[in-house]
């Protein structure tokens, strides 16, 4: 999965610098697409995230947890922006529901509560 979360890290990178040398209409859709792949790329991280979350749990490393914790907080509230500015991101046809801003929320409150907030 870290493999999945460089590739997708590393295409970003390169699709932002792409969407920089854009102009006119071309570059607003593919700002529009550069949110979802920003989306995909927080996707991936927090799914690393989460594993090493609880391999931290596991061995009661609470220091590695805050840690992860405070970096799946800074994600969930990435990712709410990002859904909020487009709604593509609320719904998907096999999963009926992808991201949707009440669930970001209550991931931000758990976070929270993971770094002892």
């Amino acid at each position: 999965m870290e493999k999945v979360r460089d590739g997708f890290v590393l295409g970003c990178a390169q699709f932002e610098a792409a969407v920089a040398a854009m102009s006119g209409e071309r570059r607003a859709f593919a700002e529009r697409e550069l949110a979802m792949f920003r989306a995909e790329t927080l996707h991936f991280r927090s799914c690393v995230d989460q594993a090493k979350f609880v391999l931290a749990r596991g061995r009661g490393d609470r220091a590695a947890m805050a840690e992860l914790a405070a970096r799946e907080l800074a994600a969930a509230k990435e990712l709410l922006a990002l859904v909020r500015a487009d709604s593509r991101f609320g719904y998907e046809s096999s999963n009926h529901y992808f991201y949707v801003p009440q669930d970001l929320r209550e991931k931000v409150l758990s976070c929270r509560a993971a770094m002892g907030r």
